[in-house]
C-alpha cells in the first residue's frame, strides 16, 4: 500500500521500535464483527443461535469476531435485529461511555448508528436517547438502525452542534462525540482512505472537531462524562483536540485516553478518551412529555390485537401517531426525523401499523402474531415481501410476523393467506 510519508514519519514516531510490526498488521486479514442487541438477546444466547463457536471482543461485552464462512447480513436473525453488523474496534467507544438506564445521552455524530443502537440498549428502554448527525442522507440510514434495533426512547435530529446547543445547554448525563476524521486507522479495511487523506487530513478534520467538541461539552451536565473518539492516529485530530478542549473550557478533564492499534489487536486503528465536566449542576430544564394525544383509532387496534403494554404520551400530527418522549413544541426549529417510537398512521379512518411499531414490539406483549422457525422457508419469502401461506391460523386482519421470539414486521391475513406488509425498502435481496 502505497501510504502518504507525513502519515508514515507520524506513526514511526509514535510507535518508534513497533514500526515495522504495525506496517506488517496491514498483511493481515481484516476482522469483522457483529454485537449483539442486547434489547433482545445476549452475547452467548447469539452465538448459540448462529450455532458458531466465535470469539468475543474482549473491549465489548457484547461483540463476536465473525468468521468467513458467516453470511451477517443475509441471515434472518439480522433482520429481527437481533445484531449490529460493526468493525470490532468501533464498538470500543460506547462500551467505554457505558450510560445507566435512566440517562440522557447524545450521540452527536450518530449515523450510520453503530454506536447509537448501542447506547440505546445500555439504556435498556429508561431515559432518553438523542441521535444527531448533519447529514440529511445519513440521517435517514441512522432511523433505520434504530427502529430496527426496537429502542422506544429516542430522538432522531438533523441539526449542527451549535444549534443543537441552544436547545440543550447542560442538559446530557452522557455524550458520545465520535467525531469526523481522517481516517487513518480505516487504510487497511479501506484503501480508497488513501487517496482520499491526501486532500482531506488532519489539517482539514481539526477545523471541524474543535467546534464540535466544544458545542458537545457545553451540553454536558456537570458531573456528566463524555467520550471523544475518531478511528484515525494523528496526534492534531485526537490528543491535540483533547488538549484544546481543556484550554477553552477548564471544567473539562481527562479520566484516560487510549488507542487501539492493529498490529496489537484483532481491529481496526481506533483512539478514545474518557472526560468529565466538574462544576455545579443547574436546575434541570424540563423536556419531557406533558399531556397526551386522544387516539380512539389507535387504541381500538391494541385492542383488537391483545397488545397488553398500555401505550402513552401519543403524539398525532397529520395522521401519524408516535409515543413521544419530549414535547413537540420543545423542539420546534429543530429538524426533527423522529420523535419517540413512531407507531403508524390513520389512513380512512383505520389505524396502519408501523414497521418501528413491530420492532419494538416484545413477542410477549400481542397475542395476534405468528411464529417461523429458522429453518421454515416462509421466512425468507416473508423477508423478500412475498404472498405467504398461513393455513395453521384462524385469525384475519393484522398479525405480528415473528421469527420464533424475535418480531420482523407485519402481515394481514386473510382467508389463510398472509399478504405481506414488510417494506419495501427493508427487503432481503
Amino acid at each position: 500500500m502505497d501510504f502518504p510519508e507525513d502519515f508514515l514519519k507520524e506513526i514511526k514516531d509514535i510507535l518508534k521500535t513497533e514500526y515495522e510490526d504495525f506496517l506488517k498488521s496491514y498483511d493481515m486479514p481484516v476482522s469483522s464483527g457483529i454485537r449483539a442487541n442486547t434489547l433482545k438477546t445476549d452475547r452467548a444466547s447469539l452465538r448459540e443461535l448462529l450455532n458458531k463457536d466465535l470469539r468475543d471482543v474482549p473491549w465489548c461485552e457484547n461483540g463476536l469476531y465473525l468468521t468467513d464462512d458467516i453470511k451477517a447480513s443475509q441471515s434472518p436473525y439480522y433482520y429481527a435485529g437481533l445484531y449490529y453488523i460493526q468493525e470490532p474496534s468501533a464498538m470500543a467507544p460506547a462500551a467505554l461511555l457505558a450510560p445507566d438506564p435512566g440517562d440522557k445521552v447524545l450521540d452527536l455524530c450518530a449515523a450510520p448508528g453503530g454506536k447509537s443502537t448501542a447506547l440505546g440498549a445500555y439504556l435498556k428502554g429508561e431515559g432518553l436517547l438523542v441521535s444527531n448527525d448533519v447529514s440529511p442522507s445519513r440521517a435517514r440510514a441512522l432511523v433505520k438502525n434504530i427502529e430496527i434495533s426496537g429502542i422506544r426512547n429516542s430522538i432522531i435530529t438533523c441539526e449542527m452542534p451549535e444549534k443543537l446547543e441552544t436547545y440543550f445547554p447542560e442538559y446530557f448525563d452522557k455524550i458520545l462525540v465520535d467525531a469526523p476524521c481522517s481516517g487513518q486507522g480505516m487504510f487497511h479495511k479501506k484503501p480508497s482512505m488513501v487517496e482520499y487523506y491526501k486532500d482531506f487530513g488532519p489539517e482539514y478534520y481539526n477545523k471541524l472537531q474543535r467546534p464540535i467538541i466544544l458545542s458537545a461539552a457545553r451540553m454536558l451536565k456537570p458531573g456528566g462524562t463524555m467520550v471523544y473518539s475518531t478511528c484515525t492516529f494523528s496526534r492534531l485530530e485526537n490528543e491535540e483536540t483533547i488538549d484544546f478542549l481543556i484550554r477553552t473550557m477548564p471544567e473539562m478533564s481527562i479520566i484516560k485516553t487510549f488507542r487501539l492499534w492493529p498490529h496489537k489487536v484483532r481491529g481496526e486503528g481506533h483512539f478514545a478518551a474518557l472526560l468529565k465536566k466538574t462544576g455545579t449542576e443547574r436546575e434541570e430544564i424540563k423536556k419531557n412529555v406533558s399531556g397526551s394525544d386522544k387516539c380512539t383509532v389507535f387504541e381500538d387496534f391494541c385492542a383488537e390485537k391483545c397488545i397488553i403494554t398500555k401505550i402513552k404520551d401519543l403524539s398525532l400530527r397529520k395522521d401519524h401517531i408516535s409515543k413521544k418522549v419530549m414535547d413537540d413544541d420543545l423542539l420546534k426549529g429543530l429538524r426533527v426525523l423522529k420523535n419517540g417510537w413512531y407507531l403508524g398512521e390513520i389512513k380512512n379512518k383505520r389505524f396502519e401499523p408501523s414497521e418501528s411499531f413491530a420492532m419494538g414490539l416484545y413477542a410477549s406483549e400481542i397475542s395476534h402474531k405468528i411464529s417461523f422457525s429458522i429453518n421454515d422457508e416462509r421466512v425468507i419469502r416473508y423477508l423478500k415481501g412475498e404472498t405467504v401461506d398461513i393455513p395453521e391460523t384462524d385469525i384475519n386482519g393484522y398479525v405480528l410476523i415473528c421469527l420464533e421470539d424475535h418480531p420482523l414486521g407485519w402481515g394481514k391475513v386473510h382467508n389463510g393467506m398472509l399478504k405481506n406488509k414488510y417494506p419495501a425498502g427493508w427487503r432481503i435481496a
